[in-house]
């Protein structure tokens, strides 16, 4: 009897330490997996900050600051160049402003069947001039009521130092300075023996044009409710009215 319960026991003891050597075992396996996976994860994080000596970063471009240059090109003397040549129209009217140093003829005489034609809406001279457009219904309600609509401004500003033409229009016209406006397309003038510029954009309803012309510390600008870029040709287009207005302004001494 003493024989069979030493065997039990021996029996038991046998268990146990296989059990006990089992658990360190499987205890042993599991932390060098782990010392084994911590050691691939910093690898791996190290390898991804690392700049690689073949691959130099790159600075991504915002699409409507690409799409400005990819039209204009950022420097003002490669901006695209538009001419006006000077026209004399001895039957229009010419507004004078002898304080601003500068005329601009304009048809004030009715003309056509809906008696067409441009008057000066408001103006204080070396300052600014306000031009509407209109013409007289033939038919409808307001047939033989002559109605009158914005057409374009003239701004004088005495605040130009000279430097960029472009940075003086955003720094003075909030709509070209504006985010929600962009893009906005430049471009050279050749008018009235000065080097102007021009600004557009289709922000507004009808779009907007600026045409800045320099005179000294000076800077005329032309405003209208216009947009002069066409987006499938990449090519800028004055309206050929306000082009035909642009192209009688000229500096008076």
């Amino acid at each position: 009897m003493r024989q069979k319960g030493f065997a039990h026991l021996f029996l038991i003891i046998i268990v146990v330490l296989v059990v006990i050597g089992a658990v360190g075992y499987l205890g042993y396996q599991n932390a060098q997996l782990k010392k084994q996976t911590g050691e691939t994860v910093v690898t791996s994080e190290t390898s991804d900050i690392q700049a690689s000596p073949s691959e130099p970063s790159v600075n991504v471009t915002p699409n409507s600051d690409q799409t400005e240059q990819d039209a204009t090109t950022t420097t003002e003397g490669d901006l695209q160049t538009i001419v006006v040549p000077y026209t004399n129209q001895p039957s229009w009217e010419t507004y004078v402003d002898d304080i601003a140093g500068f005329s601009i003829q304009y048809i004030e005489s009715p003309q056509g069947e809906f008696n067409s034609h441009l008057k000066v809406y408001e103006a204080e001279k070396g300052k600014y001039v306000k031009f509407h457009t209109c013409n007289t219904p033939v038919s409808g309600p307001n047939s033989g009521k002559e109605l009158c609509f914005r057409y374009f401004d003239i701004d004088v500003r005495n605040n130009y130092s000279g430097g960029s033409r472009r940075q003086w229009l955003k720094s003075n016209y909030y709509n070209i300075n504006n985010v929600s406006c962009t893009p906005i397309y430049f471009a050279n003038v050749q008018m009235a023996d000065s080097n102007a510029i021009l600004a557009t954009s289709d922000c507004s309803s009808f779009g907007e044009t600026y045409v800045a012309i320099p005179k000294g510390n000076s800077i005329i600008t032309f405003f209208s409710n216009a947009f002069s870029y066409n987006n499938d040709t990449n090519e800028f287009k004055l309206n050929d009215h306000f082009k035909k207005y642009l192209s009688t302004f000229k500096f008076i001494e």
